[in-house]
C-alpha cells in the first residue's frame, strides 16, 4: 500500500458498521522501512486489509483530527500520572518506615523473606534482586500486565514474595549475576 498523504486516513471494514473510520482513539501509526501504515490497535474484529480504502480529508477535518489526537494524548498522560500517584501512595502506606525511606531515597526497598533479602527496584522487569552480604546475586522478573504503574508492580512483587516465595521464584525469569 502506498504511503498516505497527511490528509488521508485509512478505513477498514469491521464487524459492526461496515466502514468505520479509524479514529485517534483506535489507531497508531508505525513506520516499517520507508512505508507508512496505519493499523488498528483494538480488539475489534478487523476485516480484510485488502478491502481497506484510503479517504482524503479536508484541511478542516485534518486539523480537527490532529487536535483530537493531541487532546487524547494529553488525557492519557494525565490519567497515567494520576494512576502512578495513587499507586505510590498505596505502596508507601504498606511499606514499613525503613522501606519507605529506602524507596524515597533510592527508588528501591529491601524485604527479608525466609532468611533471604530481596531488593525491589522501581522498574518494570528484572527489578527484583536477591541480595547476599550487600551484593545482588540473582535478578528476577515476574510482573503483572504492561499497563500497571511501577509502584503497583513493586507492591505485587512484595506481596508475592512475602506470601509465596517459592511460587514467585518458580514463576519468575531468573538471571544469575557474576
Amino acid at each position: 500500500m502506498p504511503a498516505p498523504h497527511p490528509n488521508e486516513r485509512l478505513i477498514v471494514p469491521t464487524t459492526g458498521d461496515p466502514w468505520t473510520p479509524i479514529t485517534p482513539y483506535w489507531y497508531d501509526a508505525i513506520t516499517y522501512n520507508t512505508s507508512y501504515y496505519i493499523f488498528q490497535q483494538s480488539n475489534y474484529n478487523v476485516g480484510s486489509w485488502n478491502n481497506a480504502q484510503l479517504v482524503s480529508e479536508t484541511e478542516e477535518q485534518y486539523a480537527t483530527r490532529l487536535a483530537a489526537e493531541a487532546k487524547y494524548a494529553q488525557e492519557k498522560a494525565e490519567a497515567a500520572a494520576r494512576a502512578e500517584a495513587r499507586a505510590e501512595a498505596v505502596l508507601l502506606a504498606i511499606l514499613n518506615p525503613e522501606q519507605a525511606a529506602q524507596y524515597k531515597a533510592n527508588g528501591w526497598f529491601e524485604t527479608e523473606v525466609n532468611d533471604s533479602t530481596y531488593r525491589i527496584h522501581r522498574a518494570r522487569s528484572m527489578n527484583v534482586e536477591r541480595v547476599v552480604e550487600g551484593k545482588p546475586t540473582h535478578k528476577y522478573c515476574a510482573h503483572p500486565g504492561d499497563m500497571t504503574p511501577d509502584e503497583d508492580v513493586m507492591l505485587a512483587q512484595l506481596l508475592m514474595l512475602q506470601t509465596d516465595e517459592a511460587r514467585f521464584l518458580s514463576t519468575a525469569n531468573v538471571r544469575v549475576l557474576g
